[in-house]
């Protein structure tokens, strides 16, 4: 199995008796089908480690098995005249993000809470129902905005060999998009209107190609923004991928690879 994948609260319980349990936990039937959906190793360790955490520190105190658990959410959505019993596994997930306790007797991390929130909606989703949705309502404290803010800027060269070492054009797009500040909804307009802005002839994507993309249609019109395409090849003369206006290039193959 290899070492657990821990966060930032977590702690690192014997080696043994913590490769046992998790062993355990993943290959219980519902949490391996579960996690067979997950393409990207790295995602799948993450969340079957968030999920794994809230099990064995909370869930297991109260159900003798993942299946009974399952059952008793599935139960909870039956109810319709009673929100607080229709939410009572979304209060487990909150009373555990607030008496987890880490190194140093450390309360949850703002990032942790966000992946236990992920984690725990995504397994119930596929056992329960996947309409199911709860807002959790994480905010970063004062002390970790101020802790963020003293973090140091990726520099043009470091975010270089990101690219450069991207795996794929689907990569390089999603890490220039990320580096310009393109929020997800832009992202999801850019995908699902490709059939409006993909020429006919893809000989006619080259760069600079633009795609428009308008954002806030129910925003004042001071607020409202077109926004282009973007990703754009790093290299040559026409580096421009540290852009700060509302305009990006995008280069071919990236748009292919975003388009299928």
């Amino acid at each position: 199995m290899g070492r657990i994948p821990t966060g930032e609260y977590s702690h690192e319980c014997p080696q043994t008796e913590a490769k046992a349990r998790f062993a355990n936990f993943t290959a219980t039937k519902q949490v391996a089908v579960w996690l067979f959906d997950f393409e990207v190793k790295g995602t799948k360790n993450i969340y079957a480690s968030a999920l794994f955490r809230f099990w064995d520190g909370f869930l297991s105190q109260k159900y003798a098995t993942v299946a009974d658990w399952i059952a008793d959410v599935k139960a909870q959505r039956r109810v319709k005249d009673d929100p607080v019993a229709r939410t009572s596994w979304a209060t487990d997930v909150r009373t555990f993000m607030k008496t987890r306790r880490g190194l140093g007797r450390r309360p949850m991390a703002t990032a942790s809470r966000e992946l236990l929130s992920s984690s725990v909606k995504s397994f119930l989703r596929k056992w329960v129902d996947e309409e199911l949705d709860y807002d959790f309502k994480i905010k970063y404290t004062v002390d970790e905005v101020r802790e963020k803010r003293k973090q140091k800027a990726i520099s043009v060269e470091e975010m270089r060999q990101l690219y450069e070492g991207a795996k794929n054009n689907r990569d390089k797009a999603l890490l220039l998009g990320a580096v310009n500040g393109v929020a997800p909804a832009e992202i999801i307009q850019f995908v699902d209107t490709w059939k409006e802005w993909f020429p006919k002839n893809s000989a006619e994507l080259v760069p600079p190609f633009k795609v428009n993309l308008v954002i806030g249609s129910r925003l004042p019109l001071s607020r409202r923004r077109v926004l282009a395409s973007f990703v754009y090849p790093l290299g040559g003369e026409r580096d421009h991928w540290g852009f700060s206006s509302i305009e990006g290039i995008t280069d071919a193959s990236a748009a292919r690879s975003v388009k299928r």
